[in-house]
């Protein structure tokens, strides 16, 4: 199985980054498009389904209501899900009970890159999702310098107290910030844990701005004059998407 050329890049959506579109709705739309090849009824799977879509309740509602069956999974008993999500599973994705080829579409936002032990996972979505299912996810490229600085800084035991200052208190003023590993964040190593699937493809999404919200508005510019950088050297973006087919 080889990584294939992105159809979805051909659907604009490089373009449509540049310009300013937020990532929740891109990958918003990705789904929906997927969620129109099977016929009813299409169960999908919500892998880390707290707080929203991409921390966006509008658009996780909507998805809600675009198919039969809704399932989320939430291993943190501290994040509250929404009363509209019916079912909720709180545990690790590996471990969640779900018959295999019972799901026709899955995804999971910013995941990946926690996962220390990546193998696991990809053979639970290999067994849960129907002939044809797709899997489709939202994480970090871990060939940005982005992804260096966060596991030192966590080695360094200095991140929780830099976002503390810089975003405010754990879960109620920014994200959660689990520990990250980066094990499967590029194409290759994608390639490497989802060979079972029958494709496997991924895009990598960059525009000047990606790494504001990492560094005071002081420190903005500099950040954005490297990113410049970046892109006349066709270095890669922050932002990585993987569609996988079984």
């Amino acid at each position: 199985m080889m990584i294939q050329a992105s159809t979805f890049e051909l659907g604009s959506v490089i373009n449509r980054y540049l310009e300013g579109t937020c990532r929740d709705r891109i990958l918003f739309d990705l789904i929906l498009a997927d969620v129109d090849q099977f016929e009813s009824p299409v169960t999908m799977l919500d892998i880390g389904c707290g707080r929203g879509f991409d921390s966006d309740e509008r658009l996780q509602k909507e998805l809600v209501h675009s198919v039969t069956n809704y399932i989320g999974v939430e291993p943190d008993e501290s994040v509250k899900t929404l009363p509209y999500l019916k079912d909720v599973r709180r545990c690790f994705f590996e471990e969640v009970n779900l018959a295999p080829n019972s799901v026709h579409l899955a995804f999971a936002i910013m995941v990946l890159e926690h996962l220390e032990h990546p193998q696991p996972f990809w053979d639970k979505l290999y067994e849960i999702l129907v002939p044809g299912g797709v899997f489709w996810a939202m994480t970090v490229d871990s060939r940005h310098w982005f992804c260096r600085a966060s596991l030192w800084s966590e080695r360094l035991r200095v991140k929780n107290m830099y976002l503390d200052w810089l975003m405010g208190e754990r879960g109620t003023q920014r994200y959660e910030n689990y520990p990250v590993y980066y094990r499967c964040n590029t194409p290759e190593a994608v390639q490497s844990f989802a060979t079972s699937f029958s494709s496997v493809e991924c895009l990598n999404l960059k525009r000047v701005g990606q790494c504001d919200p990492i560094f005071p508005k002081a420190i903005q510019p500099l950040s954005r004059l490297i990113e410049r950088c970046s892109l006349q050297r066709n270095k890669p973006g922050t932002l990585f998407l993987i569609r996988v087919k079984k």
